[in-house]
């Protein structure tokens, strides 16, 4: 199961918060894999990626209450944490690098907080996508702005990063991905951001 993190509805579609439902909208367009939306509580798709069976998941609550749609998920098609990505946006990693980990705690961040305290468990896989801090000003305000232009200017092959990086998880394994992804990492995008 992957899981990007954002928060419903178009307010915040183009915020730095919503970078995980960019990267699996960005996936499921380019393996050709709809959205279907249930109970109005989460947006799924599913289908078979390199002869790998996956459910991506886009819950439709707000950031803070992201465990209360996913755990339910996990247990429902009996998965355990260790099966579960969880894609999400990341103000310790500077805008256009990737960090991919297993485990650890939430840094902060209210949905991998969330998904923690639902599951009890840290032991899930993390795509951290960078967004990086904001040189003034508060990081709840910062998170919930819109990219800037010169972000929006790279923004596409940042997506194309995270795209690449979740395909590379899945077909690879998490140690490759990490070689390949971690840090400056292939292709990354530079830029000062905001």
């Amino acid at each position: 199961m992957v899981a990007g993190l954002g928060n419903p509805g178009t307010t915040y579609q183009r915020t730095r918060h919503n970078i995980g439902f960019m990267v699996l909208n960005e996936f499921a367009a380019r393996h050709v894999l709809q959205w279907e939306r249930k109970r109005f509580r989460e947006h799924l798709s599913r289908g078979s990626i390199r002869r790998q069976r996956i459910m991506l998941i886009k819950p439709q609550a707000y950031m803070n209450r992201s465990g209360d749609i996913i755990a339910p998920l996990l247990r429902k098609v009996h998965a355990r944490p260790p099966d579960l990505v969880v894609i999400h946006d990341d103000i310790d990693v500077p805008f256009g690098r990737i960090k991919i980990r297993h485990g650890g705690g939430a840094g902060g961040h209210k949905g991998v907080l969330s998904i923690i305290g639902v599951l009890e468990s840290q032991e899930f896989l993390r795509v951290k996508m960078g967004i990086g801090r904001p040189e003034h000003g508060e990081i709840d305000a910062y998170v919930l702005e819109c990219f800037s232009e010169q972000e929006c200017d790279l923004l596409p092959t940042f997506l194309d990063r995270g795209v690449r990086a979740l395909e590379c998880l899945l077909s690879e394994g998490v140690d490759m991905a990490m070689n390949r992804f971690n840090a400056k990492g292939e292709g990354a995008c530079e830029g000062k951001g905001t």
